[in-house]
């Protein structure tokens, strides 16, 4: 685990690029002629921290930023274009998802957390992350909107939508497709507080899916109730 500033960071993923046979496919460049990768005035003089786990056994990233962080600039993501980053997790931070998009990070993420950030209602981009295992959009005042989004992610297995409380039964529909779903986080949702009937009934046909219920417990593969960690 490495802590870098946001400057110090492109700097690092430059070197790798050019020195590292794991990184063959990752050639971040940044122009700075062009205003669009340059820094934001003042940006030098704050410290924005990032961490980076690095796998050495797959050659791939995951980077997480602290919540007290300003969104990272949009030149410093363009840095990371074709980087092997599988996991990307933030928390209260503001998410251009179409520049991850463009930037080709929605073809290798695996695992996105998002808990209390504000990708603004960018169902569409969303939609793009079809290879994601793990999503966390808690309490991002997501909607039935999204719904059509996650229908286009078959491999999710750990799905949180804490917190997101114009979410309701129409939900069930949309994971019943997803048949690798292990986790299902709907705390503090209209599915959970109206639908209950609904969710029994969805439960006995998907015992295999843990359902995260009610704070610190969840419903288990036999149908009790269990304890289960709180985020």
């Amino acid at each position: 685990m490495a802590y870098f500033s946001r400057r110090f960071l492109c700097s690092c993923f430059l070197i790798a690029a050019s020195t590292a046979a794991s990184f063959g496919q990752m050639e971040p460049q940044i122009d700075k002629a062009n205003p669009e990768q340059r820094e934001p005035e003042g940006a030098a003089d704050r410290l924005e921290v990032v961490v980076v786990f690095y796998d050495k056994e797959t050659g791939s990233l995951k980077v997480s930023q602290r919540a007290d962080d300003s969104p990272l600039s949009d030149g410093f993501i363009k840095a990371l274009a074709g980087a092997r980053i599988t996991g990307w997790n933030t928390n209260g931070v503001k998410l251009n998802l179409k520049l991850f998009v463009a930037c080709g990070l929605a073809d290798s993420l695996i695992d996105l957390g998002a808990a209390y950030s504000d990708y603004g209602g960018d169902y569409e981009s969303l939609s793009k992350f079809a290879k994601l295992e793990v999503l966390d959009l808690s309490f991002t005042d997501s909607t039935n909107e999204v719904l059509p989004a996650l229908k286009k992610m078959p491999n999710l297995r750990s799905l949180y939508l804490y917190g997101n409380e114009a979410i309701d039964v129409k939900l069930l529909d949309i994971v019943s497709g997803m048949e690798k779903l292990e986790l299902l986080d709907i705390r503090g949702t209209t599915l959970l507080r109206e639908s209950e009937p609904e969710l029994k009934r969805w439960k006995k046909k998907h015992p295999d899916v843990l359902v995260l219920a009610s704070h610190g417990y969840g419903i288990d593969r036999g149908g009790k109730t269990i304890r289960s960690s709180d985020p």
